[in-house]
């Protein structure tokens, strides 16, 4: 009896797993695999950030060369999976609208605010067609400064939107079937010449500038595909649970 019962045990037990098991990988395999498109700046292109003068702890933010009240940031882009693709970039903003307010409770970290939109858009080759590959708008959630990668390297870097939250709308282009309703995320890293945090120029009207070492883009996973992670992650858990109880008991019983 008690062998007949622990065998159809382990039959659920081995279902139960093969459930959650199908479950994991049927959606970490396309989270894993995300398609995402890498960008460098171009020769020249820098993030400016420039103290907004005594009796304030704001700093402006000049992303790229600024003329005639437009600032621009440039540079090359190649994609992979379904962004599959190589062409250039363009993030476009309106001079003197993007500040920085320091974080009250953590350092180095900034929340960002534009009084204009950010813009982007991307050019390139997808296939075999070719022309505008993505266009939309940027929100820029946060900053965050620290010390370089290397000890003693005498350098800072930064991350734009460091939290990786969900902060682009596209709008078009041959690759937006690639992303969902909820759009996608961009994080743009710079690095400083100088191991000073930009903190410094609170209150100051100096400036600081930095250089655009690497972005990415990369889509926002459906809500769905997230639940039904979570999903797996649960009865994984469950069928766990369960079994080290069943076997406990078994022990006590023996």
């Amino acid at each position: 009896m008690y062998d007949s019962e622990e065998s159809g045990m382990q039959r659920k037990w081995v279902t139960g797993l093969a459930l959650a098991a199908f479950l994991l990988l049927a959606v970490s395999a396309p989270l894993a695999a995300q398609s995402g498109i890498t960008m460098e700046g171009g020769p020249g292109q820098s993030v400016t950030f420039t103290g907004q003068g005594s009796g304030t702890n704001t700093i402006g933010v000049a992303l790229g060369t600024c003329t005639g009240g437009a600032c621009s940031l440039t540079g090359t882009e190649s994609g992979t999976g379904s962004l599959s693709s190589t062409g250039s970039f363009d993030i476009t903003s309106t001079a003197n609208s993007i500040s920085l307010t320091p974080s009250s409770t953590t350092a180095g970290l900034f929340t960002v605010n534009a009084t204009s939109p950010i813009n982007f858009t991307l050019t390139g080759t997808a296939g075999s067609q070719s022309g505008t590959l993505l266009s939309g708008s940027l929100d820029l959630v946060n900053f965050y400064q620290q010390p370089g990668p290397t000890v003693g390297s005498g350098s800072m870097i930064g991350s734009f939107n460091e939290n990786m939250a969900a902060n682009m709308t596209i709008t078009g282009g041959i690759l937006a079937s690639a992303f969902s309703s909820n759009g996608g995320v961009m994080q743009l890293n710079v690095q400083f010449t100088s191991p000073v945090s930009i903190s410094t120029l609170e209150g100051t009207s100096l400036s600081e500038v930095a250089t655009l070492i690497s972005s990415s883009i990369t889509p926002t996973p459906e809500p769905s595909s997230l639940l039904l992670f979570g999903a797996g992650l649960l009865m994984l858990g469950g069928v766990l649970r369960r079994r080290l109880r069943y076997q406990g008991g078994m022990k006590a019983a023996s």
